[in-house]
């Protein structure tokens, strides 16, 4: 804080324009302050030559102007006359409008990279709309890669990898063609394809089958393991046994989506029930637990899948929000015209033996109304699937991170 004595003869007109000039400032400036001494003309120079005396300074006129070191203490720092005075206040207005300045320049600077920021955050709708366009064959047709940069100054680095993948996923389709074509160029005609993974099993196999137009398609399967053992820990929690004790759990739909678990076939064994046998000896679980068990395990393997789910990508998580999660041993071959009344232009979870070289379905299952409804809910949603990844298919681009 400045503080500025102005002193002079009461008769004085320099004085009187000090006074005035120390008021005006005080009220623009926020931390000038200003304290006036008025002395009348028979006693200011007796107060003139004392208070030079006592400060150490020379000064002959009025008025006297000085200022005070409050924050620091000691004696005054002495300015001089009007004319020293008004030149040493030119200074400071001086400095006090270019730090207005600066302050503005810098409030203007932080607003504009603040809008910018936003505008151009990664994680905005506008942005989402942005990504899947920018990375269109329209905007780089000739381009064989495109590297995208994502940047979030508030450094959410968990929001950024989801989006990463999501990105990355745009281009799931076109790969799983190249692949494909690979394959059907190079692989040997009898080659046995497994797909596995822990998103979108179903459209991966289903791509690799368009690609690979000359291999049979039955010798195409996609996995439902990591479903399948789900499954069994929580049958085998609930009848005291081990998971891999408890075999023949059926998938049918969505891996990784709607799907079904059917314990028609399942078996147990070393289950220490009314009727016990040796180890190898096998008991069917449906006459062991109640039918309302059937939804209790749905629900159990459901959350089990929507907490690994929300960890991934959005995309993955619109698909699995409606489901049924599900386990099996089953695998996915390409649906058979007519089987089950199902279409078939998707790959759909449904169980299998391996014979001759090839997955067959079988077909001595009991498929009911209510599982045949059930059925039409997976093959449904696995349709609208793959109608969504082809509406997201960038042609001719591939994601570089």
């Amino acid at each position: 804080m400045a503080k500025f004595v102005v002193a002079g003869k009461a008769d004085c007109p320099f004085y009187a324009e000090a006074e005035r000039l120390a008021d005006t400032l005080q009220r623009s400036l926020p931390n000038f302050r200003a304290h006036k001494i008025c002395v009348l003309p028979d006693e200011w120079e007796g107060w003139l030559d004392a208070t030079c005396s006592k400060n150490g300074w020379k000064h002959e006129e009025s008025p006297l102007v000085w200022r005070e070191l409050v924050e620091q203490g000691g004696k005054g720092l002495l300015l001089g006359g009007l004319s020293d005075f008004l030149k040493h206040c030119q200074v400071m207005t001086v400095i006090f409008l270019l730090q207005q300045r600066t302050w503005r320049h810098r409030s203007n600077f932080s607003k504009r990279n603040k809008i910018i920021s936003v505008s151009l955050n990664p994680f905005t709708h506008t942005s989402r709309i942005l990504i899947p366009n920018l990375l269109s064959a329209e905007i780089f047709p000739k381009a064989p890669a495109v590297s995208l940069h994502l940047l979030d100054l508030d450094e959410n680095e968990e929001e950024l990898q989801r989006l990463r993948e999501e990105t990355q996923s745009l281009a799931l389709s076109i790969f799983q063609r190249k692949f494909s074509r690979l394959i059907d160029a190079q692989a040997n005609k009898q080659v046995k394809v497994i797909v596995s993974g822990d998103s979108h099993v179903n459209l991966r196999c289903a791509l690799l089958v368009e690609g690979a137009h000359s291999i049979d398609s039955h010798q195409f399967v996609a996995v439902a393991t990591q479903l399948e053992n789900e499954a069994r820990a929580v049958v085998a929690e609930k009848l005291g046994v081990r998971p891999t004790e408890v075999t023949e759990v059926i998938v049918w739909g969505n891996i990784i989506g709607l799907s079904y678990i059917d314990l028609q076939r399942a078996k147990v064994f070393n289950f220490q029930g009314p009727i016990k046998g040796p180890a190898f000896f096998p008991q069917p679980i449906s006459r062991i637990l109640p039918d309302r068990f059937a939804s209790t395990i749905q629900l159990l393997v459901h959350q089990k899948q929507t907490n690994k789910q929300t960890k991934g990508s959005p995309l993955s998580q619109e698909m699995v929000g409606n489901r049924l999660a599900g386990s099996g041993a089953s695998r996915d071959p390409p649906s058979p015209e007519g089987l089950f009344n199902l279409r078939d232009d998707i790959i759909f979870s449904v169980p299998v033996t391996f014979e001759g070289g090839k997955w067959s379905t079988v077909l001595d299952v009991t498929v009911g109304d209510g599982l045949m409804k059930r059925l039409e809910l997976c093959a449904d949603e696995l349709w609208r699937v793959r109608t969504l990844w082809k509406k997201k298919t960038l042609e001719n681009i591939f994601l570089l991170f």
